[in-house]
C-alpha cells in the first residue's frame, strides 16, 4: 500500500486528492474529517473503499451515502486503527491517514512507527 498522511488539512484540497488516487483508499482519520468529506465532497465516494475511524468506537455518520464505501469501521484510538489496516490483504491500495486537534504529533509518531515496522 502507498501511505500518505495529513495533519489539519484543508478539506477542498483533501476531496481532490483523494477523488484523484489511482487506487482504492483506505482512510483512517478523525470522525468529524471523515463526515464532513462524506456530507460536502461526494465525489470522493467513488475512491473510498474502506473508512476506519479512529477516534470514536463506534461509526456515527449518517446519510445514504456512507452506505456505498465497502467498509467502515469505528475503533477508538489510532494504534487499534493501525492494527486493522495492517490485517488489510496486500493490494494496490492507497492508505490515507488524516489527524486534528490535539495530539497530532504523537499520532504521526505513531503512524512512523507503524511503517517502519510494518512498512
Amino acid at each position: 500500500m502507498d501511505v500518505f498522511a495529513w495533519a489539519n488539512p484543508h478539506f477542498d484540497a483533501l476531496a481532490t486528492v483523494i477523488a484523484n488516487f489511482p487506487f482504492p483508499v483506505v482512510w483512517v482519520g478523525k470522525q468529524s474529517q471523515i463526515k464532513c468529506a462524506v456530507r460536502y465532497y461526494p465525489e470522493v465516494l467513488d475512491t473510498i473503499e474502506t473508512v476506519v475511524v479512529s477516534d470514536f468506537g463506534g461509526v456515527k455518520l449518517s446519510g445514504e451515502e456512507i452506505y456505498t464505501i465497502d467498509n467502515v469501521a469505528g475503533i477508538g484510538d489510532v494504534q487499534s486503527s493501525l492494527d486493522l489496516v495492517r490485517s488489510f490483504e496486500d493490494a494496490r491500495r492507497v492508505f490515507l491517514f488524516t489527524t486534528e486537534g490535539e495530539g497530532v504529533q504523537e499520532e504521526l509518531n505513531l503512524l512512523e512507527e507503524y511503517i517502519y515496522k510494518h512498512g
